[in-house]
């Protein structure tokens, strides 16, 4: 329906791309932290992020748009910006409008909506997005030639750098090595190995067994020998 209407159509491939290029826009204004620049990179150079089924999109979710009554949504409005994309940009809406508490029961209830599956990084993507609105904000800003809105996202992403600090967007999921106890020693350079014999351990019972046999076996070995 959507794409018979004229409307916009994007895969996941082409939603990351978009942000890539949003991402070389705003580095090119040279107004963007570092840090965040290093962030947004590492989150959309990670495929896993950008493995989702693109669905119908409002675009512009702000409270204004979505009208209620009596605890429920009666209608929508604003669907300037209908499209086929990534619905991380419409739960960046949501999760930004509602308290941090009930997060993961708004997210549970839109797997189970959703006829596709889970979408494990639905929230990566939608904290993503919401930083790069900053961006766009920006770029906004110098295409305008606006220089008071070139200031106020300046001062968002300066904000934002000094919140999020080094911190990845996405926790690392890679396995990890456990610290091994005690002070480490480095080798000298004429440091020499000693080699290392591999013991079989064997199960009490069954090394009680074998000492035994082979007692009574050193035992005849000793008798024929005399």
């Amino acid at each position: 329906m959507v794409s018979e209407a004229g409307l916009p159509v994007y895969d996941a491939d082409d939603v990351r791309t978009r942000w890539l290029n949003l991402l070389d826009d705003a580095a090119g204004t040279g107004k963007v932290p570092p840090a965040l620049l290093a962030r947004w990179e590492v989150a959309l150079e990670d495929t896993a992020l950008w493995r989702f089924r693109p669905v119908v999109v409002h675009g512009d979710l702000a409270p204004e748009n979505v009208l209620t009554a009596g605890g429920a949504v009666v209608a929508v409005r604003g669907l300037g910006q209908v499209h086929v994309g990534d619905p991380a940009e419409d739960m960046a809406w949501v999760y930004a409008s509602v308290p941090v508490d009930c997060l993961d029961s708004i997210e549970s209830a839109y797997d189970l909506a959703r006829t596709e599956g889970v979408d494990r990084h639905l929230r990566d993507r939608a904290e993503l997005v919401s930083e790069l609105s900053l961006a766009e904000w920006l770029r906004h800003g110098v295409r305008s030639h606006s220089d008071s809105i070139i200031d106020d996202a300046v001062a968002m992403l300066t904000d934002l750098a000094d919140q999020v600090g080094d911190e990845p967007l996405v926790e690392q999921t890679g396995p990890r090595l456990a610290p091994v106890p005690g002070v480490k020693e480095p080798a000298e350079p004429e440091a020499t190995t000693s080699e290392v014999k591999m013991v079989l351990v064997e199960d009490d019972a069954d090394h009680g067994h074998d000492s035994a046999a082979d007692n009574e076996a050193d035992s005849n070995e000793t008798g024929s020998e005399d």
